[in-house]
């Protein structure tokens, strides 16, 4: 009951309640069961919403210690560090989402903006173009893409990546 309580207040943008109610259902749940591996991620992105990346990356953590194949949770994980600066951090649970999951899209695109942010172009468009293999409607990483070639001087490249964004509906 909490838990789907839980995530109607997530879907809602509610954050804090969802938080709230997450805490309950690990209270309440038997310890390492598929609850608490639910509780603890959805948790931990209801907590990167409102931004203490460490409390979610320790939610991520007790996930991972109760199902450590879970690509999610490393991406999930990567993105939280990746928001403190800890690009090295970041990089080794992208990478290990990718190794669990190798045609895991937004595992790519996440690499890809950890490598963007690092100004390592060529390879962020490397993961942001595998992304768009696996996933072609991802918008965000045509936009990315885009700057990336931009920064790199690749003018018509990036022209043709940023209207493919925005014909997906992606809004400057």
């Amino acid at each position: 009951m909490y838990f789907c309580r839980g995530m109607t207040h997530l879907n809602l943008e509610q954050y804090e309640r969802a938080i709230d109610d997450f805490d309950k259902t690990l209270k309440f749940a038997p310890p390492n069961s598929p609850a608490n591996i639910d509780a603890y991620f959805q948790r931990g992105l209801a907590y990167g919403q409102i931004e203490p990346y460490e409390q979610a990356i320790q939610d991520f953590n007790k996930a991972i210690e109760i199902f450590p194949h879970a690509a999610n949770l490393y991406n999930n994980r990567g993105w939280a560090y990746a928001e403190l600066k800890q690009y090295e951090r970041a990089l080794e649970d992208l990478d290990k989402a990718i190794e669990l999951e190798p045609n895991f899209a937004h595992a790519y695109y996440s690499r890809g903006c950890v490598y963007k942010k690092l100004e390592q172009y060529e390879r962020a468009i490397e993961d942001f173009n595998k992304a768009i293999e696996l996933y072609p409607d991802l918008a965000e990483a045509y936009r990315n893409c885009g700057e990336c070639r931009k920064a790199l001087g690749d003018e018509t490249g990036a022209q043709s990546d940023l209207d493919k964004a925005r014909n997906l509906g992606y809004k400057d």
